[in-house]
């Protein structure tokens, strides 16, 4: 089939190269954007992927609207497929390819609709997740479900390692669909909104981590935004992001004090129990150790980690 992909997310990479094994691949993703610390115009991961796969790529500023959208109406593929692109496309647009659109969307629908499904959920302590492909309509996430497959989520597991497992998931996920649709032999099922949640978008006071909460909040909220973009706290006036931590529950200090060091161990209270930072960054510095930090840093028993840089 001729598969116009949309994308933009490194997520959906496997996805992209799943199916451009089987099916005629043409990518759409967004323009090249300035990224990174020195600001330079990088193109979006999709992007990169395609150029050496060798795939036709477009970067319209909207898809389902203006010099784009006639363009698809006079070059209608078979079927489109979104991964994690983040524009929400007009009926107009949907109705073009033979088979419609389909979305590979990363929770069990109707469970975590939105932008970030997989780290509202490892925030919220769920033991399960996966992924879904739909029908898309103009609706955030609310099209018709056409299958599924679960994953459980471990205590081990952040958004790195989970994205990893899930994106390749998926990407098999989105073959099986793809087929069964060009057979004829899938039956899509509306989605219900029993169970419905919202997985909005991290605001940046959401990623400061609240050490006045239970130690498990803030083991799931560094889980979450680990390894990127960083759940972060502030030690002496500076900022520091936290990528690991290990749960204490045996510690009843006021929060955020370190309560215990040694050589490789440095536990800081919580308003519920503690936990044993593992990972980190200071300003300015890459990715360290803790003990690193402890070496380098010389924290004390009894200083404190704070949400503010007073």
């Amino acid at each position: 089939m001729k598969v116009l992909f949309l994308a933009n997310s490194e997520v959906a990479i496997p996805s992209l190269e799943y199916l451009s094994k089987i099916h005629n691949v043409e990518v759409v993703t967004g323009p090249d954007k300035k990224r990174g610390r020195g600001k330079k115009l990088r193109p979006t991961p999709i992007k990169e992927k395609a150029l050496s796969l060798g795939l036709k790529v477009y970067t319209p500023p909207r898809v389902s609207e203006g010099e784009f959208l006639e363009f698809v109406k006079a070059h209608p593929p078979d079927i489109g497929v979104v991964v994690a692109f983040g524009e929400i496309l007009k009926e107009e647009f949907i109705n073009i390819p033979k088979y419609k659109i389909v979305n590979l969307h990363f929770s069990l629908l109707p469970k975590y609709r939105g932008a970030e499904p997989l780290r509202r959920a490892i925030l919220n302590g769920e033991k399960e997740t996966g992924v879904t492909t739909m029908y898309i309509n103009p609706r955030l996430d609310q099209g018709d479900i056409l299958l599924q497959r679960r994953t459980e989520i471990s205590d081990e597991d952040d958004f790195g390692t989970l994205s990893e497992r899930v994106s390749k998931m998926g990407a098999e996920l989105l073959v099986e669909t793809l087929d069964l649709i060009e057979k004829g032999d899938i039956t899509p099922i509306p989605q219900k909104d029993e169970g419905f949640e919202y997985a909005r978008k991290f605001t940046k006071e959401e990623m400061n981590i609240p050490w006045h909460r239970d130690s498990v909040y803030v083991r799931n909220l560094v889980r979450a935004l680990s390894p990127s973009p960083g759940a972060y706290t502030f030690f002496r006036g500076k900022r520091i992001k936290i990528f690991k931590v290990d749960l204490k529950n045996d510690i009843k200090e006021k929060p955020g004090y370190i309560v215990k060091m040694s050589k490789n161990e440095l536990i800081v209270s919580c308003g519920e129990g503690g936990v044993s930072i593992k990972s980190l960054q200071p300003e300015g510095k890459k990715r360290i150790s803790v003990e690193e930090f402890i070496r380098g840093y010389k924290p004390k028993v009894s200083e404190q980690f704070t949400m503010g840089g007073d």
